[in-house]
């Protein structure tokens, strides 16, 4: 889970990750109370899929990209 909706809600990450143990996604309602922003595993340990929270920089991401296209070359940071 990633972006702004991914990241700081709780609420609909459960929505989505509940109920998906048919594709190997053993969800831990309790590793994603109250998490906002951070870097965390929402599934249990032993779980076939790993589902998490991945923070990202969208700005950055665009900045560098707007970068790479303008000056026609591949920075990565």
């Amino acid at each position: 889970m990633t972006g702004g909706i991914g990241e700081n809600d709780c609420d609909t990450r459960a929505r989505i990750l509940q109920n998906l143990d048919f594709m190997g996604i053993d969800f831990d309602p309790d590793r994603n109370e109250g998490i906002r922003g951070k870097e965390a595993l929402l599934t249990r340990p032993g779980s076939k899929v790993v589902a998490m929270i991945m923070p990202t920089n969208e700005e950055l991401v665009i900045a560098v990209d707007t970068f790479n296209i303008v000056n026609k070359a591949d920075f990565k940071f």
